[in-house]
């Protein structure tokens, strides 16, 4: 079951580019951001459920993903939940599909977590990871259209064309979050969709 909601697929975007600024690349492709954000993860959830079910639900993320994004069958996840395969994929594909393929992989996972936690509980844990008020902002109009303005602003000051290119794909994905408010000052709660039938 697809649970990568255009609304995870945009958290999941704004995770990757963020580690990639946060981490002076110039290439959108390296798959480094992905592994920043999976480290960050990783702890966590296996206090919660364990190396085994940590591994699991990145082995069921990525097979999963496989559907959307067929070059992913290469990755290997390792028995310690490491993965394999995105350094030399890296190498083949051009930057776009490239990070398409992380956002996907990593929009899945963050769906599955949703469905296995709640929506409470892992924005929750968002929040304690990366201090982004996710419990908070996620239906805040303000908030995506600040973030919009933020990564245009970071877009117009990157030298590096790929990485600019992803940032304002980025803010372009804030304003449609915005616009989906329909005018109003807040998102409707019932028209937040986690993919697990929870409403935010």
């Amino acid at each position: 079951m697809n649970r990568a909601t255009p609304q995870l697929r945009s958290l999941a975007k704004h995770l990757i580019v963020s580690e990639t600024l946060r981490n002076n690349s110039s290439e959108a492709k390296n798959p480094a951001a992905f592994h920043h954000v999976a480290e960050e993860l990783r702890p966590h959830l296996v206090t919660l459920i364990g190396a085994a079910g940590f591994r699991a639900l990145l082995s069921r993320a990525l097979a999963v993903a496989t559907v959307e994004v067929p070059w992913l069958r290469a990755v290997q996840v390792q028995p310690d939940g490491v993965l394999e395969g995105l350094d030399e994929l890296r190498r083949q594909l051009n930057p776009t599909e490239f990070l398409e393929g992380k956002v996907v992989l990593l929009a899945q996972l963050l769906g599955l977590l949703v469905a296995f936690m709640g929506t409470s509980l892992t924005t929750r844990l968002m929040d304690e990871i990366w201090g982004c008020g996710l419990a908070h902002k996620t239906a805040s109009v303000t908030h995506y259209r600040k973030r919009a303005r933020e990564m245009r602003k970071l877009a117009a000051d990157h030298t590096a064309e790929d990485v600019r290119n992803e940032i304002i794909s980025l803010a372009d994905d804030y304003d449609r979050i915005a616009l989906s408010a329909d005018g109003t000052s807040e998102i409707p709660p019932e028209n937040i969709d986690f993919g697990n039938g929870e409403k935010k």
